[in-house]
């Protein structure tokens, strides 16, 4: 992931920091605790205490060695940076996100009922996601799910074509802004340069999505969300 820009117009601040573990470049890292020799990186699921997203690498070392090199990465630490992450569908790798194939056709254009063997509805859960049309009548509309079970998703506001037996979506569990003041969750990837769209959002590392950017063309494969970090130490959000 990247800083895709500054809310509030400003330029990116950059600091120097000492690392408590080794980091690569586009990772989100939090406030060193006590004891330790700098600021960690984040985990798949938790994100208090953020500091910013690295722009860098740096290796951490407790080897003594006349020529080491200390440890230190650049961090952007502006509390309104929105940050720009691939969205995947697997814990590891830029796997492309799910697709959603219906199978009963919505002559009010509002309920997807999944394919057997396609991801659940409501586990991991959707509700208040956004669900992207792929292919059909409608593709490239997105609507809000309102209503999710074991084998539909629905959507309040009614796409503007007919739902046809075929038709496919692209579920994912957050919208713009996301309800309760923006407040959602994401789970991070094993690398922690993407978020899971496959993993239920009640998940502890809260954000503030900012926008959805689909890629139209390619909506599985290069899609991103745009977030802010909520629970920041140079400027709490939550």
């Amino acid at each position: 992931m990247k800083v895709g820009y500054i809310l509030s117009g400003g330029a990116a601040v950059i600091k120097r920091y000492k690392v408590g573990a080794t980091a690569i470049a586009g990772i989100p890292v939090l406030d060193t605790d006590t004891t330790t020799a700098g600021i960690k990186n984040a985990t798949t699921t938790s994100l208090a205490d953020a500091v910013g997203v690295t722009v860098d690498a740096a290796t951490y070392t407790t080897t003594q060695a006349a020529d080491m090199v200390e440890g230190v990465v650049s961090v952007v630490i502006n509390p309104d940076a929105v940050l720009k992450a691939l969205m995947v569908s697997a814990a590891t790798g830029n796997t492309q996100l799910n697709i959603t194939t219906n199978t009963v056709a919505s002559a009010a254009g509002t309920v997807v009922t999944i394919t057997t063997g396609d991801p659940v509805p409501n586990s991991p859960e959707m509700l208040d996601g956004t669900m992207i049309c792929v292919s059909g009548a409608n593709v490239g509309i997105t609507r809000g799910i309102t209503t999710t079970d074991a084998t539909t998703a629905t959507a309040v506001v009614p796409f503007p074509y007919d739902l046809a037996v075929g038709d496919t979506f692209v579920l994912i569990p957050w919208n713009a802004p996301g309800p309760n003041g923006s407040a959602m969750t994401a789970d991070l990837t094993t690398d922690l340069t993407a978020v899971r769209a496959d993993a239920d959002a009640a998940s502890s590392g809260l954000i503030a999505v900012v926008d959805l950017d689909f890629d139209r063309s390619d909506v599985r494969r290069n899609s991103h969300l745009h977030f802010m970090l909520k629970d920041h130490v140079f400027g709490t959000n939550t």
